[in-house]
């Protein structure tokens, strides 16, 4: 089912001229602001140090099949300086900032010069991948395990090797018959990156795909000013989270057999740029550890389209359910957009992977779609908090 143009606000409708600009909102009132915006973005750019570093996204995995993905750019300050207290205590949100520093701080994540075509290597305990990155910087690793993973977190590690300043980006400084890895370090200097891999074990069958945007966290999207200001004017200690969702999704986790390692998924339609403040934010919330998927923004054809949210959630589920098979879900979403439409789809396609589809409803008009088999999640929440949660619905026999 189509939601009907007419039920939504004025600026969530599509605009052919503006097409897929994330600032198509702003753009014709606030040339000044804009013009800020870039001024500090190049100010703040001009300031950064010359290492790069590796952004590891997290990954998952069924054990003998995984998929982990990052990024490579250059760091903005010095690996020294980076582990300073000054430094964590500069970098890390605190609910009394300002919104001119939030804004420089956001800003900030969107302007890193990218570590293009370089070669990387990736470390899963004995497990060694090699891969490469594109002109943007990003990477992705999709591999096979024929000797299997065991279930649960695990650490990975990845390093690069990359030109020093004097050395053309994108030129590898490897001598011949060498990789990067193994070229002498006096030619080239070392990026790394730290992150993790969740490994679902089989016991485990009852998991969660969750939007976030008004879902989890108060964004105001049916306002795109007010989403605009929550998202680059304040931090994650000032973003306020939907009251008890943690709870329920911890009670979720619980529900198998082994919980530190449930298959939960946070989808965000946000760009990877806000990955490090959405992460911190789930942190500060206590939700439970799970897997945050984020959209990838990267002005070229391997880009995700901003405003594309079908296209881009559907692709991500049906990921997740491939490289899941024994896992069914729970998707968990807002009517702010179009995630009830999405869902249904996927339940109608996939009806033995949908165990049930929760619905925050958060839009105005009484004319808003909605699905008989939904669960009101405000309602399941008034229920959880008095311990008389109702029965959701199970997915229909296909």
């Amino acid at each position: 089912m189509r939601l009907p143009e007419e039920t939504l606000p004025l600026d969530m409708r599509a605009d052919e001229k503006w097409g897929s600009c994330p600032f198509k909102w702003i753009i014709p009132k606030n040339f000044a602001a804009i013009g800020l915006l870039f001024s500090l973005l190049f100010a703040q750019a001009s300031a950064w140090a010359n290492p790069y570093h590796i952004r590891l996204y997290t990954g998952y995995s069924n054990g003998q099949k995984l998929l982990i993905e990052g990024r490579l750019t250059q760091a903005r300050t010095q690996p020294e300086a980076s582990a300073s207290d000054s430094a964590r205590k500069e970098d890390s949100a605190r609910k009394e900032d300002s919104a001119r520093k939030n804004l420089k701080q956001n800003l900030r994540h969107f302007s890193n010069k990218k570590g293009k075509n370089w070669p990387l290597l990736l470390s899963i305990g004995p497990f060694h991948f090699q891969t490469r990155t594109d002109n943007k910087g990003y990477f992705r690793v999709d591999a096979h395990i024929p000797e299997g993973l065991e279930a649960g977190w695990h650490p990975v590690f990845a390093q690069s090797m990359v030109p020093q300043k004097n050395t053309a980006p994108g030129k590898s400084t490897a001598p011949q018959g060498h990789t990067a890895a193994q070229a002498p370090s006096s030619h080239i200097h070392p990026a790394f990156g730290q992150g993790h891999i969740l490994v679902v074990p089989l016991e485990n069958r009852r998991g969660l795909i969750s939007d976030i945007d008004d879902t989890i966290l108060i964004s105001e999207v049916l306002s795109k000013r007010r989403l605009l200001k929550n998202t680059f004017l304040k931090n994650p200690a000032q973003r306020q989270a939907v009251p008890g969702m943690a709870k329920l999704y911890a009670k979720l986790a619980n529900s198998n057999p082994k919980p530190q390692a449930a298959p939960l998924f946070y989808l965000s339609g946000s760009p990877r740029q806000l990955y490090a403040p959405l992460m911190q934010f789930l942190g500060q919330n206590h939700f439970p550890r799970g897997v945050l998927l984020t959209k990838r923004i990267s002005m070229d054809k391997a880009s995700e389209a901003w405003l594309a949210q079908t296209a881009y959630k559907t692709k991500k589920i049906q990921e997740i359910f491939e490289y899941l098979p024994h896992v069914r879900f729970i998707l968990v979403g807002d009517d702010g957009e179009k995630d009830p439409e999405i869902y249904e789809e996927i339940q109608k396609r996939y009806p033995h992977r949908v165990e049930a589809i929760w619905i925050r409803r958060i839009h105005p008009s009484a004319r808003r779609p909605r699905f008989e088999q939904h669960v009101d999640l405000d309602a399941l929440l008034k229920a959880e908090s008095h311990n008389t949660a109702p029965e959701t619905p199970s997915s229909p026999p296909g």
